[in-house]
């Protein structure tokens, strides 16, 4: 089953999506921004263990609408149950106003209908979903083993005949299977740099915690999706474009609001 019906259960006012407080648009702001947004689409993790990092050289991203499927099971943490009921059911959604395309989580038994698919099993469960997809029997059960959450950013935009896969092993605690599924979506939008450490504990977070939509997140995803931002257009031509677009964003969201990021708006 897809999406498990007690998620839908779950489904209530959004914890998942930070406050729209003001951001000061100070040039120190504008800058750390700018440098975030270098670093997130500028390093890709390393295929499958995710503990490296190397230089993307052009910019990668959907152009076509996302189709997230949930592969995964029902916790039995009440919190954790309502957060990924809020995650899935609303920020999914909420995205497509940041990303100008249609984003939704879908309730197809059909998998060519899925093009981003969160999978949360145990590692021989993943790698034999690995083996399915082509890979390598040994190969794909020697690094399923090894997987904390994982996935492969050569796959960003939806161009294989396959679905772009999260991997997350069932055994981590709630809070990094929090992070791992947010930090992850994000990433697989196109920002594959997210992640300040690879994630490799099962029970605490590494780096930063990815378990809001924070103003400066939403600020990053609506960077890369601004028009003047191409498919496949060398990094360091964007990163030029994001010096001119991420003040805007910033003036737009403290005049405006956090509506301001809504593609259309």
């Amino acid at each position: 089953m897809r999406v498990p019906p007690a998620l839908l259960l779950s489904f209530a006012a959004s914890i998942w999506l930070a406050s729209s407080a003001a951001v000061h648009a100070s040039d120190n702001r504008v800058d750390s921004l700018v440098q975030r947004f270098i670093s997130a689409v500028s390093h890709a993790p390393v295929w499958p263990k995710q503990l490296n990092t190397v230089s993307a050289a052009n910019i990668a991203k959907w152009k076509v609408p996302v189709h997230v499927g949930y592969d995964g099971y029902i916790p039995d943490n009440g919190k954790s149950l309502s957060w990924q009921g809020e995650f899935l059911f609303g920020g999914i959604p909420y995205l497509s106003k940041l990303t100008g395309i249609p984003v939704r989580l879908s309730t197809s038994s059909k998998p060519l209908d899925i093009n981003l698919d969160i999978f949360i099993n145990t590692p021989s469960e993943i790698g034999r979903r690995m083996i399915l997809l082509g890979d390598p029997a040994q190969a794909a059960m020697t690094a399923a083993k090894d997987i904390v959450c994982a996935f492969d950013a050569s796959e960003i935009g939806g161009h294989r005949r396959r679905p772009m896969f999260i991997y997350i092993n069932r055994a981590v605690d709630y809070p990094v299977l929090h992070h791992c599924m947010m930090g992850s979506v994000i990433a697989a939008l196109g920002l594959p740099g997210i992640f300040a450490e690879p994630q490799r504990s099962f029970d605490k977070i590494d780096g930063e915690p990815i378990l809001e939509l924070s103003v400066d997140r939403q600020i990053l995803i609506r960077t890369l999706y601004d028009p003047r931002i191409q498919n496949g257009m060398a990094v360091s031509d964007a990163v030029e474009l994001a010096k001119t677009i991420i003040p805007e964003l910033v003036q737009a969201v403290n005049e405006r609001g956090i509506t301001a990021l809504h593609q259309g708006q």
